[in-house]
């Protein structure tokens, strides 16, 4: 993976936007429960030089999981429940933005969580597929195209 400059947001910005990437991750999310911030966070640590091991990937999970059932996950349920009525499309627009701006704090949180760099970045997406009882097939979109 190619370095990507500017923090955090910036870089989940430019990764969400490349070819393939929003719909493996919106799979992973949906099919699987994983958190795409979460992965975003694994991929831009790895960015950094500081992939995460089993206890770093814990440790970004304690950090993401309060704020994603607390704020995240509610504010997504809303906008979704709000697709299919024409008469909140402008409150939908409302939630999705307080959506992402709950994502990118999220996003900013999960930067500061301190990792040692011991691990490599297929071994820790291998690891998350693990914890959410994915195949590994489940992140091929995300591998180093070395890997």
């Amino acid at each position: 993976m190619e370095r990507l400059s500017g923090g955090i947001w910036a870089f989940a910005q430019a990764i969400y936007a490349r070819p393939g990437f929003a719909p493996a991750a919106l799979e992973l999310q949906d099919r699987w429960s994983g958190d795409v911030c979460l992965l975003i966070a694994l991929l831009w640590h790895a960015d950094q030089g500081t992939c995460p091991d089993e206890a770093g990937l814990a440790a970004l999970e304690a950090e993401a999981a309060p704020w994603r059932t607390a704020v995240v996950e509610p504010l997504r349920a809303a906008r979704r429940a709000m697709k299919a009525e024409p008469a909140a499309q402008e409150l939908r627009a409302r939630v999705q933005a307080l959506e992402l701006e709950a994502e990118r704090t999220l996003l900013e949180r999960l930067a500061v969580v301190p990792i040692q760099a011991r691990g490599t970045l297929p071994a820790s997406l291998l690891a998350y597929a693990t914890r959410l009882g994915a195949p590994a097939e489940a992140m091929a979109a995300f591998m180093p195209s070395s890997a």
